[in-house]
């Protein structure tokens, strides 16, 4: 796995070294609070950052997530929450429509029924819609997982790993976007939903409103299936 992380950042770091006028880049960090309802109830701050740059049917991407919360339990100061998570994509569109994707996703969740999870993947992606009211892309393939149990005890399973990633603009400054993620395997089957709402207030900053529902199989007894997260943010394009 070492190796194969290996080549997706040197694959991504290549795209460096080349000029800058041949590069198509695509900067964003977001902040924002966010109200978490589901195994834990708080109220939060979350971060993001997506980059991405394109060159010649190369795509590559690198994008990270951060969300943490304290509150009180029984009377006392405590942290509710803490998870972040961390992707990096290489693409190749070899035919109008097609492309090869290669992906790593690591998450970390500090009071999470998993306290760590990797997932390396090879898909097989299809442009179904580019026209400028609406784009689909659909993605599927193998990948191999890594996780370790708030126990501690581990697991590594072959999953297929698919994605459905929509958008369409709504007006002149506001867009729609949903991405749904499905990493399935013997162990546990893991279906992740983002919808979010994107209004431009002017040439570099969007205010957003999300909602993400994870759906989890494998779960303690007293844990409810699904988490359920809102989220407000202010978004800057840099």
């Amino acid at each position: 796995m070492r190796k194969t992380v290996s080549c997706l950042s040197l694959a991504t770091l290549s795209a460096f070294a080349m000029p800058a006028h041949a590069l198509q880049w695509s900067r964003v960090g977001e902040l924002g609070l966010a109200a978490a309802r589901g195994n834990t109830d708080s109220d939060t701050v979350n971060g993001k950052l997506a980059v991405k740059l394109e060159h010649e049917g190369w795509a590559h991407a690198f994008g990270g997530d951060y969300l943490r919360s304290r509150g009180e339990l029984d009377g006392e100061s405590a942290l509710l929450a803490q998870r972040y998570e961390l992707n990096l994509s290489s693409s190749y569109q070899f035919s109008p429509g097609l492309q090869w994707e290669g992906s790593v996703r690591h998450e970390e969740d500090r009071l999470g029924l998993y306290t760590r999870q990797s997932v390396l993947a090879l898909n097989l992606g299809w442009q179904a819609l580019t026209g400028p009211d609406r784009q689909l892309t659909l993605s599927a393939g193998p990948g191999h997982r890594q996780a370790r149990l708030a126990d501690g005890q581990e697991e590594e399973d072959l999953v297929l790993r698919s994605v459905i990633d929509y958008s369409q603009p709504l007006a002149d400054n506001i867009s729609l976007t949903q991405q749904t993620l499905l990493e399935a395997g013997a162990d546990n089957v893991m279906v992740q939903n983002d919808l979010g709402l994107s209004v431009k207030l002017n040439g570099h900053l969007s205010f957003n409103s999300g909602l993400q529902l994870r759906h989890n199989s494998q779960r303690t007894a007293d844990a409810v299936a699904t988490d359920k997260l809102l989220t407000t943010s202010l978004s800057f394009d840099f």
